[in-house]
């Protein structure tokens, strides 16, 4: 049986590591914004470095931070998670920007970008499995062997609705869209 003090202490430990957890998500937030070239943009950004990217515009891309050490270029691969649901991300790793960490990269789901399939059934289903697992209100991991990461379920309203429509070139009134966010 533990004494009143050691519960105390395991008490206070526990608290103390609820704090610290909590303050380490406030200080990362999710952003949604329309680019020119670039389309619909949501990106998640952590101490305001850009950690997680997915673009729909002239192409279909993610930009993720690598949760391993990388100095090296060359193709990577990334596992997603959020409860029983699992996608393995083929890419490449690519030089960090400006204010960004990321630095793996996938465009078109992993299809070629003049694939005809692209924006096809398949890849519409692909593009639906990956918009459901970020989409989780629990959030999602980014894995790479044994070191991973938690990204933050998204808090932006209406964030799918342009990704969904992403490649077919549909008119959809703006209240149909997130407000974006600074």
């Amino acid at each position: 049986m533990l004494s009143a003090r050691t519960a105390s202490l395991a008490v206070a430990f526990t608290a103390g590591l609820f704090v610290v957890s909590t303050a380490a998500h406030a200080a990362g937030r999710w952003t949604y914004h329309e680019d020119r070239n670039d389309g619909h943009i949501l990106s998640y950004l952590d101490d305001g470095k850009k950690v997680f990217e997915l673009s729909c515009g002239r192409g279909f891309g993610l930009l993720i931070k690598h949760p391993a050490s990388t100095s090296h270029d060359g193709k990577a691969r990334l596992t997603l998670v959020a409860g029983k649901n699992r996608i393995e991300l083929n890419g490449e790793f690519v030089p960090s920007y400006e204010n960004s960490v990321t630095n793996f990269q996938q465009a078109y789901l992993g299809y070629g970008k003049n694939d005809p399939r692209v924006y096809g059934k398949r890849w519409q289903e692909a593009e639906s499995r990956l918009l459901d697992l970020i989409g989780s209100d629990g959030g999602f991991i980014v894995s790479s062997g044994t070191t991973n990461y938690l990204v933050p379920a998204i808090d932006i309203d209406k964030w799918r609705r342009p990704f969904e429509l992403c490649g077919y070139g549909f008119w959809v009134s703006p209240r149909e869209f997130p407000a974006e966010t600074p």
